[in-house]
């Protein structure tokens, strides 16, 4: 494994908070790698973006696109049997509010992963509403992001 990663992914949760606040494209795509390998991330780092995310005292963007990022690796790598609904209330809050950019489009991913899951989390989404208003957000994403078009069609619409 590249030296680079190893440290960026055995960062303690205070460290990975103050590296992500002020990351660097090269810190994302440390996060993009790290997120890619099957236990990463740890329990800790998992906590905080649901904390991030549940308490939605974070208004950094970067953070919440961070703590956005996670969940929908955490999401996608397993069968969720809860999700609590103030996390999906807020992931809604946040792919709905025009000043976040980029955590817009992972919050949408979350909600819409969820959304068309199969397990009973599904019932966590209350309307069709907030279902097609995520993958409304995606296609919006998909049209001005070239750079997300693969990641769009291989893994959040696959």
């Amino acid at each position: 494994m590249d030296k680079n990663l190893d440290n960026f992914m055995s960062l303690r949760r205070n460290n990975f908070v103050e590296r992500m606040k002020n990351a660097t494209d090269e810190d994302w795509n440390l996060l993009d790698e790290a997120l890619k390998i099957k236990n990463y991330p740890d329990n800790n780092i998992v906590f905080w973006a649901l904390q991030v995310i549940g308490d939605r005292t974070e208004t950094d963007e970067k953070l919440v696109d961070t703590a956005c990022s996670i969940l929908y690796k955490v999401y996608s790598d397993s069968v969720v049997d809860e999700v609590p609904e103030k996390i999906v209330s807020n992931l809604i809050k946040i792919y709905s509010d025009k000043k976040y950019e980029y955590a817009r489009f992972r919050s949408a991913c979350v909600v819409y992963l969820l959304g068309k899951s199969e397990s009973p989390v599904r019932g966590v989404i209350k309307s069709e509403v907030d279902f097609y208003s995520a993958l409304d957000v995606i296609k919006e994403f998909y049209t001005k992001d070239d750079s997300l078009r693969d990641f769009i069609e291989n893994k959040v619409l696959a």
